[in-house]
Protein backbone atom coordinates (compact mmCIF):
# COMPACT_ATOMS: atom_id res chain seq x y z
CA UNK A 1 0.00 0.00 0.00
CA UNK A 2 1.53 3.33 -0.86
CA UNK A 3 0.92 6.63 1.50
CA UNK A 4 -1.88 7.75 -0.23
CA UNK A 5 -3.73 4.73 -0.57
CA UNK A 6 -3.22 4.50 3.59
CA UNK A 7 -4.10 8.03 4.21
CA UNK A 8 -7.46 7.44 2.25
CA UNK A 9 -8.44 3.83 3.63
CA UNK A 10 -7.75 5.86 7.38
CA UNK A 11 -10.17 8.79 6.25
CA UNK A 12 -12.84 6.05 5.61
CA UNK A 13 -12.08 4.54 8.91
CA UNK A 14 -12.34 8.21 10.37
CA UNK A 15 -15.08 8.75 8.94
CA UNK A 16 -17.05 5.63 9.94
CA UNK A 17 -15.70 6.00 13.47
CA UNK A 18 -17.56 9.45 13.27
CA UNK A 19 -20.74 7.77 12.17
CA UNK A 20 -20.78 4.82 15.02
CA UNK A 21 -19.86 7.86 17.20
CA UNK A 22 -22.53 9.73 16.58
CA UNK A 23 -25.15 7.13 16.32
CA UNK A 24 -24.01 5.66 19.68
CA UNK A 25 -24.28 8.71 21.92
CA UNK A 26 -27.91 9.65 20.55
CA UNK A 27 -28.86 5.74 21.40
CA UNK A 28 -27.07 5.85 24.94
CA UNK A 29 -29.73 7.17 26.75
CA UNK A 30 -32.23 4.25 25.55
CA UNK A 31 -30.60 2.26 28.13
CA UNK A 32 -32.07 3.24 31.36
CA UNK A 33 -29.04 2.72 33.61
CA UNK A 34 -25.97 3.99 31.11
CA UNK A 35 -24.65 0.96 30.69
CA UNK A 36 -20.48 1.45 31.32
CA UNK A 37 -20.14 -1.31 28.64
CA UNK A 38 -21.73 0.90 26.03
CA UNK A 39 -19.76 4.31 27.11
CA UNK A 40 -16.90 1.93 27.04
CA UNK A 41 -17.19 1.22 23.61
CA UNK A 42 -18.15 4.57 22.33
CA UNK A 43 -15.31 5.49 24.23
CA UNK A 44 -13.09 3.01 22.71
CA UNK A 45 -13.90 3.99 19.08
CA UNK A 46 -13.78 8.13 19.82
CA UNK A 47 -9.90 7.44 20.75
CA UNK A 48 -9.14 4.70 18.51
CA UNK A 49 -10.27 7.76 15.46
CA UNK A 50 -8.50 9.86 17.31
CA UNK A 51 -5.43 7.72 16.93
CA UNK A 52 -6.33 6.84 13.22
CA UNK A 53 -5.91 10.73 12.85
CA UNK A 54 -2.79 10.71 13.96
CA UNK A 55 -2.09 7.67 11.22
CA UNK A 56 -3.48 9.82 8.68
CA UNK A 57 -1.13 12.89 9.19
CA UNK A 58 2.06 9.97 9.44
CA UNK A 59 1.10 9.26 5.88
CA UNK A 60 0.20 12.63 4.62
CA UNK A 61 3.84 13.91 5.71
CA UNK A 62 5.39 10.86 4.59
CA UNK A 63 4.13 11.54 0.95
CA UNK A 64 6.71 13.87 -0.10
CA UNK A 65 9.78 12.04 1.72
CA UNK A 66 11.98 9.13 0.82
CA UNK A 67 10.11 7.00 -1.34
CA UNK A 68 10.91 3.43 0.05
CA UNK A 69 11.44 2.62 3.87
CA UNK A 70 10.42 -0.42 5.25
CA UNK A 71 10.05 1.19 8.81
CA UNK A 72 7.78 4.06 7.91
CA UNK A 73 6.08 2.08 5.68
CA UNK A 74 6.23 4.44 2.16
CA UNK A 75 6.41 1.04 0.30
CA UNK A 76 5.75 1.00 -3.27
CA UNK A 77 2.06 -0.62 -4.14
CA UNK A 78 1.47 -4.22 -3.36
CA UNK A 79 -0.01 -6.55 -5.96
CA UNK A 80 -2.81 -9.00 -3.83
CA UNK A 81 -0.76 -11.85 -4.39
CA UNK A 82 2.20 -9.85 -3.17
CA UNK A 83 -0.19 -8.35 0.35
CA UNK A 84 1.97 -10.88 2.39
CA UNK A 85 0.95 -10.95 6.16
CA UNK A 86 5.04 -10.77 6.82
CA UNK A 87 5.85 -7.55 5.23
CA UNK A 88 5.34 -4.19 7.44
CA UNK A 89 3.11 -3.14 4.47
CA UNK A 90 1.17 -6.78 4.20
CA UNK A 91 0.68 -6.28 8.54
CA UNK A 92 -0.98 -2.86 7.62
CA UNK A 93 -3.43 -3.65 5.26
CA UNK A 94 -4.39 -6.71 7.47
CA UNK A 95 -4.87 -4.19 10.43
CA UNK A 96 -6.97 -2.06 8.46
CA UNK A 97 -8.97 -4.31 6.52
CA UNK A 98 -9.62 -5.64 10.35
CA UNK A 99 -9.93 -2.34 11.72
CA UNK A 100 -12.56 -1.86 8.89
CA UNK A 101 -14.84 -4.83 9.36
CA UNK A 102 -14.74 -4.19 13.54
CA UNK A 103 -15.80 -0.87 12.82
CA UNK A 104 -18.75 -2.03 10.50
CA UNK A 105 -19.93 -4.68 13.34
CA UNK A 106 -19.76 -1.76 15.53
CA UNK A 107 -22.04 0.33 13.49
CA UNK A 108 -24.13 -2.75 13.30
CA UNK A 109 -24.25 -2.96 16.27
CA UNK A 110 -25.41 0.57 17.35
CA UNK A 111 -28.06 0.28 14.23
CA UNK A 112 -29.24 -2.72 15.77
CA UNK A 113 -29.66 -1.13 19.30
CA UNK A 114 -31.40 2.03 17.85
CA UNK A 115 -34.37 0.14 15.78
CA UNK A 116 -34.95 -2.40 18.56
CA UNK A 117 -38.07 -1.57 20.28
CA UNK A 118 -37.73 -1.06 23.99
CA UNK A 119 -39.10 -4.05 25.59
CA UNK A 120 -36.76 -6.09 23.68
CA UNK A 121 -34.20 -4.16 24.36
CA UNK A 122 -34.54 -4.82 27.83
CA UNK A 123 -34.52 -8.58 26.99
CA UNK A 124 -31.71 -8.51 24.63
CA UNK A 125 -29.55 -6.22 26.98
CA UNK A 126 -27.27 -8.03 28.04
CA UNK A 127 -26.34 -9.65 24.53
CA UNK A 128 -25.88 -6.14 23.23
CA UNK A 129 -23.37 -5.35 26.01
CA UNK A 130 -21.30 -8.77 25.46
CA UNK A 131 -21.11 -7.50 21.72
CA UNK A 132 -20.08 -3.91 23.02
CA UNK A 133 -17.51 -5.41 25.20
CA UNK A 134 -15.91 -7.84 22.67
CA UNK A 135 -15.76 -5.37 19.87
CA UNK A 136 -14.15 -2.82 22.72
CA UNK A 137 -11.08 -5.09 23.38
CA UNK A 138 -10.49 -5.69 19.31
CA UNK A 139 -10.21 -1.89 18.79
CA UNK A 140 -7.98 -1.56 21.97
CA UNK A 141 -5.83 -4.22 20.82
CA UNK A 142 -5.59 -2.41 16.95
CA UNK A 143 -4.51 0.91 19.56
CA UNK A 144 -1.49 -0.57 20.50
CA UNK A 145 -0.81 -2.46 17.26
CA UNK A 146 -0.54 1.10 15.81
CA UNK A 147 0.70 2.62 18.92
CA UNK A 148 3.98 0.15 18.96
CA UNK A 149 4.35 0.42 15.26
CA UNK A 150 4.86 4.36 15.49
CA UNK A 151 7.03 3.96 18.33
CA UNK A 152 9.18 1.45 16.55
CA UNK A 153 9.18 3.59 13.90
CA UNK A 154 9.96 6.49 15.62
CA UNK A 155 13.21 4.43 17.37
CA UNK A 156 14.38 3.60 14.09
CA UNK A 157 14.32 6.98 12.57
CA UNK A 158 16.08 8.22 15.59
CA UNK A 159 18.94 5.22 15.19
CA UNK A 160 19.23 6.59 11.37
Amino acid sequence: MDPLSITASVAGLITLAGVIISKGFQISDRFTNTEKELNSLLNEVSSFSGLLVGVQSHFEQHQASTPFSIYSLNLPRLSERDQSPTTPAGHLYTALNDCKSILEDVKRLVEKISITPSFQLVLRREVFLKEAVKHAAKLERYKSFFILAFQINSWYERLN
